[in-house]
């Protein structure tokens, strides 16, 4: 018997989307706002206000996943960094990272017998 794959992490799902900023200008690196916006979202998080103030309350439990070396981004620059990202790509990276959540369809379906 095979062991199965280990399933790629969150992060892995995005990898495919660029940083639309300029490197010399990043101080917070895309993993680590990718991570703190899904997480926050998926936590009801609504806006980047509400998602930096997620972060700051759960900052040990992101560096536990990431280093987070120079804290949080402002909200600002979360708004700016997430809008600059192709939303169609983002959009396909979503849904292949939920498609990969999915339980594999069953080889066989069960069908009730009428009695």
């Amino acid at each position: 018997m095979s062991n199965p794959r280990p399933s790629p992490s969150i992060l892995d799902h995005f990898s495919a989307l660029s940083d639309p900023r300029q490197r010399w200008r990043v101080l917070y690196p895309l993993p680590e706002i990718l991570l703190l916006v899904l997480c926050a979202t998926l936590s009801g998080m609504e806006d980047f206000v509400e998602i930096r103030l997620w972060g700051e309350q759960r900052l040990d439990f992101l560096r536990r996943l990431l280093p987070y070396d120079r804290g949080l981004p402002a909200h600002d620059t979360l708004n700016d960094v997430i809008n600059g990202l192709d939303p169609e790509l983002f959009k396909t990276c979503f849904v292949n990272w939920v498609e990969a959540l999915r339980e594999p369809a069953p080889d066989a379906v069960a069908v009730p017998q009428r009695s």
